[in-house]
């Protein structure tokens, strides 16, 4: 035999409504993070594309004056071997120098 002192029914409830006020929040700063980061990348990136830029800028610069200094070498060396810068032995020292390695090149390609 069952002996039943008291019967109770236990109700919980609760109000969710901060939780899905707290979820919004949080929702709308994660996209603030997101918007904020995609800025600061895109920041970066520019500041990346203007350093290249000023590498490339600067390797130009640097090739042409190595060019214009070989090119003085070789006015300076064609005059000394010439005599003076007017005459045709002159032209004839220079283009030598200069166009030498294309010479080359092609004693190689036609045997």
């Amino acid at each position: 035999m069952t002996d039943t002192i008291h019967k109770a029914v236990i109700e919980i409830g609760g109000d969710a409504s901060g939780v899905v006020a707290s979820v919004e929040t949080s929702k709308k700063s994660l996209d603030n993070l997101a918007t904020h980061a995609a800025v600061a990348g895109s920041k970066a990136s520019a500041g990346m594309s203007r350093m290249s830029a000023g590498g490339n800028t600067a390797a130009i610069s640097v090739d042409a004056a190595t060019s214009n200094m070989i090119r003085s070498i070789q006015r300076a060396t064609a005059s000394m071997q010439a005599g003076s810068k007017g005459s045709a032995d002159y032209f004839r020292a220079l283009a030598d120098q200069r166009y030498k390695k294309y010479r080359q090149i092609g004693e190689t390609r036609n045997p």
